[in-house]
């Protein structure tokens, strides 16, 4: 099986899907004098070609994942509307709005964990969260580590 670092991006009509879909398949990222294209999927996941299937081996990786995280980030500034993304190995079907409903907390501590304004008011969040753009908040990414 393989381990996948994705950014995943829930969108909550299949328009908006579509438009993120369309928004950040083919990019390139350029990040450490490496090129990347950016392959974007129907479920929403969002990741590059070039990279380990096996999750994080090695502080290379866990290095390369970070400046790649970073730069699915800025790409997320520009993108079209969604409910909330996250980054990381294995994070597509992380969270589905029923269980942020249930257990906002929970999920709202994830770094990188972006979330439309609207939606974070709705569940009531009470953790304290930055603006990521206007209106949205988040946790900030911190990168991804080697243990």
């Amino acid at each position: 099986m393989a381990w996948v670092f994705s950014m995943w991006i829930e969108t909550e009509t299949k328009a908006d899907r579509e438009a993120v879909k369309e928004y950040f398949g083919g990019r390139i990222i350029a990040t450490n004098n490496k090129k990347y294209t950016v392959c974007a999927y129907d479920s929403g996941v969002v990741t590059v070609d070039g990279i380990s299937l096996s999750g994080i081996t090695s502080q290379s990786d866990a290095d390369e994942m970070t400046a790649i995280g970073f730069e699915f980030y800025e790409l997320l500034k520009e993108s079209p509307d969604f409910r909330y993304a996250i980054t990381g190995v294995e994070v597509d079907g992380l969270v589905f709005l029923e269980e942020l409903l249930e257990d906002p907390e929970f999920y709202l501590k994830f770094k990188g964990f972006v979330i439309q304004k609207e939606l974070y008011e709705r569940i009531a969040g009470k953790r304290k969260m930055k603006t990521f753009k206007k209106g949205y908040l988040w946790t900030p990414y911190e990168g991804e580590t080697y243990t």
